[in-house]
């Protein structure tokens, strides 16, 4: 559901520095923090599997666009100005 309003919000153009992208963001991190229980070992496996996309197998389906993964890059970084 989450990956789908994100998409809905890249879609409609909203502000990544919006109330409604800090909401998501906050979303967003909650359930990154629930995957990886807050360990930073995880989340750095997490980041570094992520930023090493071109190596991906093929068919390897990708959660979310690279439009929604850049506009929650950019409403996380929001949340800490």
């Amino acid at each position: 559901v989450l990956i789908r309003e994100v998409e809905g919000a890249v879609a409609e153009g909203i502000d990544a520095k919006s109330d409604r992208a800090a909401e998501l963001a906050k979303r967003w991190r909650a359930l990154i923090r629930g995957f990886t229980g807050g360990d930073r070992e995880i989340q750095a496996g997490l980041n570094k599997m992520y930023s090493d996309q071109q190596n991906w197998p093929q068919n390897f389906p990708k959660p979310y666009s690279d439009e929604a993964g850049a506009f929650m890059c950019e409403a996380m970084a929001a949340l800490e100005e």
